[in-house]
């Protein structure tokens, strides 16, 4: 009876070692374009300038913290465009991080089946309505701004993002 008790708890921690092991949300991370730094990096985002990689984590207490706030001096109109890449389905607000009010928002979108979509590249992601995205209107009014991302909803740990900033 102990041996049949002993295998069956044996039996129950490894289904929940390998339930652990397959329930964690892998990640989103582009490697390839740095690692995440530990506190806010500051980037001035200039105008017609290559996409800007943002990355974030989920800490331990859950929050989602991003390691880039993007300053923007502007001489003329530009328009602020930021997408999902690697793997779809995360959604970014943007914040004016001088009045913390949400600009505005991505959207978790995902292929007509319902299946999460790849894009090696910002530019790729850009491309391809399967990814949120979003542009806006940024203009001169304002001599400094500030924007900073915020993650509204990801199903993984870690992740990648990207903001330009073009000529309207």
């Amino acid at each position: 009876m102990q041996f049949s008790q002993a295998c069956f708890f044996v039996s129950a921690l490894v289904c929940l070692a390998l339930a652990d092991h397959v329930s964690k949300p892998k990640s989103n991370f582009d490697e390839t374009v740095g690692d995440i730094v530990s506190s806010y990096t500051n980037l001035d985002l200039g105008v017609d300038v290559d996409w800007q990689p943002f990355h974030w984590e989920k800490n331990e207490e859950g929050i989602f913290l991003v390691d880039r706030v993007f300053h923007i001096k502007l001489q003329e109109p530009a328009t602020l465009q930021v997408v999902d890449y690697r793997f779809s389905g995360d959604v970014f607000d943007i914040v004016n991080a001088m009045t913390t009010d949400i600009v505005g928002s991505t959207s978790a979108k995902v292929d007509t089946d319902g299946n999460i979509a790849y894009a090696e590249t910002p530019e790729d992601a850009w491309g391809d309505k399967r990814f949120g995205r979003l542009e806006f209107s940024v203009g001169p009014e304002a001599t400094h701004q500030i924007f900073a991302i915020k993650i509204a909803s990801s199903n993984y740990d870690s992740g990648t993002g990207a903001v330009r900033l073009v000529k309207k």
